[in-house]
């Protein structure tokens, strides 16, 4: 499972380089690989799915999550389910995650990327298709930074 996320997380950060590469030299083919680095890492994606749905201990905790916080699907979703360690206390897991400000230096980054970016594709799902209101009581009127942070938290 963890070599799965560590592919993953490979692939998208060579999309990423790749995706600087293209915006740096438009009239290069890199295009096309950044197209097909997505594609590899959605089957990783699918895969990581795939695997968490069919062992019972985690499958339980990925679907009241999403339910919870009203996504399909969600890879983020189901990395920070295999990766984070949910027996420690709340706050610990805020000092792992680097969401208690100045107090522990040492968080995981990569831990925090994903939960980054499941916060934002709430976000701008929310945004377009107005889901997950129960989320979003009080978020409504802040600047899109702040939302971001305090999406972090709740979830």
């Amino acid at each position: 499972m963890l070599q799965l996320i560590n592919m993953y997380e490979r692939y998208g950060e060579w999309k990423r380089i790749v995706r600087q590469w293209v915006s740096a030299l438009p009239d290069t083919p890199f295009r096309r690989y950044a197209k097909e680095l997505r594609s590899i890492q959605d089957h990783y994606g699918c895969r990581i799915i795939e695997e968490v749905m069919s062992d019972e201990n985690y499958a339980v905790i990925y679907r009241m999550v999403c339910e919870e916080l009203g996504l399909k699907d969600g890879v983020e979703v189901a990395i920070l389910v295999v990766r984070l360690p949910l027996n420690w206390k709340l706050s610990r897991l805020k000092g792992l995650l680097g969401l208690t400000p100045y107090k522990n230096k040492n968080y995981n980054h990569k831990l925090r990327t994903h939960l980054t970016r499941l916060a934002a594709t709430i976000y701008v799902s929310n945004k377009r298709y107005g889901i997950g209101a129960k989320l979003f009581e009080n978020i409504s009127r802040v600047p899109q930074d702040k939302a971001l942070y305090a999406l972090q938290l709740r979830i």
